[in-house]
């Protein structure tokens, strides 16, 4: 089995990032023992962490492809990137006002009062009303929607009630078979 390529999830890069810091400002962050060595690892580090803060406000809400694809959601991303970077080392923390500002906004974006501009919802939204029943035929995930009494929109991970031998259907064929062996023995 191979392992995805993390960089594929990434919301931000270095380039994004010397954008705000510049080349310097960026390695001088990066540089924990003055040698001026490539510190990858440490980089992808404050990448990681600002792309996964992006995500655990709007991935319930949006697919990841379109958040990588969204240059508002590029720009948090690049923001909360910088605070993280500027915090590496313990220091107080440069740009810390624009890190609560893109908080703020992502914690109204998660409550469902603000939306990613030009990007779509993930999930149907419309209203809708589904009809539940307990089938103990399953030792788990007991509860089923039946699909044919319900209205509106469908969640696509839910467990349709597979109207196979369910209690009414099961006494239907009982009942027939019943009446067909009868019809056979007279």
């Amino acid at each position: 089995m191979s392992v995805a390529d993390p960089t594929l999830y990434d919301l931000t890069t270095r380039a994004e990032l010397e954008r705000v810091w510049s080349r310097t400002g960026v390695d001088l962050r990066l540089d924990d023992d003055g040698t001026g060595d490539d510190q990858t690892d440490s980089l992808q580090d404050v990448i990681d962490e600002a792309s996964q803060t992006i995500y655990l406000y709007l991935e319930n809400w949006y697919e990841p492809s379109d958040l990588r694809a969204s240059k508002i959601v590029r720009r948090w991303a690049t923001k909360v990137g910088c605070y993280f970077l500027s915090k590496r080392r313990g220091d107080p923390g440069q740009y810390e006002d624009e890190y609560q500002r893109v908080l703020a906004i992502l914690e109204r974006i998660q409550a469902g009062q603000l939306q990613v501009p030009g990007l779509a919802n993930r999930g149907n939204m419309c209203p809708s009303l589904s009809n539940y029943r307990i089938d103990d035929h399953f030792t788990t995930s007991k509860v089923r929607v039946q699909p044919a009494t319900q209205v509106g929109g469908t969640y696509d991970r839910q467990d349709n009630d597979p109207q196979w031998l369910g209690y009414d259907n099961l006494f239907r064929l009982v009942g027939g078979l019943i009446a067909l062996i009868g019809g056979m023995i007279t």
